[in-house]
């Protein structure tokens, strides 16, 4: 089988400026380089075709915008309102009537929270559904 190049026969010679990697390798003499092209700015553009009436009208299409509820801000609207008031029924009861009056006033207003949580997202889904159906 015979390969691509001989064995009596040697490579030639790759030229001083030449790399396998593409970028000219260091020589001792300085190489020549293009100037660099103009900015956007020096450049001249042509001017915009502004269309006519007829041709507006006529691409023209209907769109509706619709505002999109921020679901973030009715999550913690929810959570924050539900921990007040699971805080403020958790508070009403007498300390004396629980061995751990701290401890259940915490999870009170926590699983509140949690609560609010999932009501608020649910408002949230709800008004959007509504701004859809305008």
């Amino acid at each position: 089988m015979a390969s691509p190049t001989h064995p009596e026969q040697e490579p030639a010679a790759a030229a001083p400026g030449d790399s396998p990697f593409g970028a000219p390798e260091a020589t001792g003499s300085p190489e020549v380089t293009e100037p660099a092209p103009a900015t956007e700015a020096a450049r001249v553009e042509e001017p915009r075709r502004i269309p006519s009436q007829e041709e507006l009208e006529r691409i023209a299409v209907d769109v509706r915008i619709r505002r999109r509820p921020r679901y973030g801000v009715f999550i913690v609207t929810g959570m924050v309102l539900a921990a007040i008031i699971g805080y403020l029924l958790a508070t009403s009861v007498p300390q004396d009537q629980h061995v751990n009056w701290g401890s259940t006033v915490w999870v009170t207003t926590i699983g509140s929270a949690v609560l609010g949580v999932i009501l608020g997202a649910g408002a949230g889904v709800f008004a959007d559904w509504l701004s859809r159906r305008k």
